[in-house]
């Protein structure tokens, strides 16, 4: 155990003194390795003050190359420059006198253009200026001749209803004459039935029907008129008889008028006008007043719903078409 121990002792010896010559060749090896370092540095300082020297000349030559060619860019640069101005110039009038001549032939074009369109605008408003002229003269020829045509028949409805008046006032006075007749003839023939009773007188034979014609003629008139002579009784004296006759009043009809027609009231511009704007407003597609009036068919329309609803001439409701034309 003990030689272990000194073994072990040799041992640590051995390697503190290998230790220590190793620690004291790295500081040797250290101190060679600082001072080929510093010498490094002092040749690298030296190069470099070198170099930087050498630089120093090269940028002071290089500087004075780039000053003498900076000045002849500069000269170069502004002959170019003075060049491209000066051309510049040159095409920016000669692209002037271009645009200006461009500019007047465009501008006599426009005008040559506009002229030529405002004389075919004229031309054609002109020719439909003319044309709606003759179309409302036309039309309004026709409202004319239809409005005189529905007079004249007016006025024949009115002459045939006053002759239809008269004729039923004639039979209203020949039925009522018959009647009349015929209550005479009854009454007379009351009177001798009393009579020829008390004094046995010859049979009395009563008055005859009158004809089938008559008889029809008169159907009537009797079932509106009352039948006072068949009430009667036969009992009654003579003298009752003969007060009655006396009494009889001769009924004539009265010859029947006509009651008179109230004047048709006229609807106002403005009613007309309204009613022109709801029935075009009706209409599909929206169209406006000179729509509707350069179509014949909508302007024949609107004349005769007019007429019927409002009660009015057709040429008045025209009037009021054309006045909203001229004020669209």
């Amino acid at each position: 155990m003990a030689s272990l121990m000194r073994k072990f002792a040799r041992a640590k010896q051995q390697r503190l003194q290998e230790r220590e010559e190793f620690v004291a060749q790295c500081q040797l090896d250290r101190s060679d390795r600082l001072h080929e370092i510093q010498v490094r540095a002092e040749e690298l300082a030296q190069e470099l003050a070198q170099a930087q020297q050498q630089r120093l000349a090269q940028a002071k030559l290089d500087s004075m190359q780039r000053a003498i060619e900076v000045k002849a860019r500069a000269a170069s640069v502004r002959s170019q420059i003075a060049e491209i101005h000066q051309t510049r110039i040159v095409a920016a009038a000669r692209d002037a006198n271009n645009r200006i001549a461009e500019a007047m032939d465009r501008a006599a074009a426009v005008q040559a253009h506009m002229a030529e369109v405002a004389r075919q605008r004229i031309e054609q408003a002109e020719i439909d200026t003319t044309l709606r002229v003759q179309y409302f003269q036309d039309f309004l020829a026709q409202a004319t001749a239809d409005a005189e045509q529905r007079q004249q028949e007016v006025a024949d409805r009115a002459v045939e209803v006053k002759t239809q008046l008269e004729e039923f006032a004639e039979d209203r006075a020949a039925m009522s004459e018959a009647l009349r007749q015929e209550l005479a003839e009854y009454c007379n023939y009351i009177k001798q039935s009393v009579w020829s009773m008390e004094d046995d007188a010859e049979e009395i034979v009563p008055p005859a029907p009158k004809s089938k014609a008559s008889s029809t003629r008169k159907t009537a008139s009797s079932k509106a008129a009352p039948k006072a002579a068949a009430t009667k009784p036969a009992s009654k004296p003579a003298t009752a008889t003969k007060e009655t006759k006396a009494a009889a009043p001769k009924t004539v009809a009265p010859a029947v008028t006509p009651a008179p027609q109230p004047a048709p009231v006229v609807p106002s511009a403005n009613k007309i006008q309204q009613f022109i704007k709801d029935y075009i407003s009706k209409l599909d597609g929206k169209p406006s007043v000179m729509q509707v009036v350069n179509n014949r068919d909508r302007v024949r329309d609107l004349l005769a719903r007019g007429a019927n609803s409002l009660k009015v001439d057709p040429s008045d409701i025209l009037n009021a078409l054309l006045k909203m034309v001229e004020q669209a």
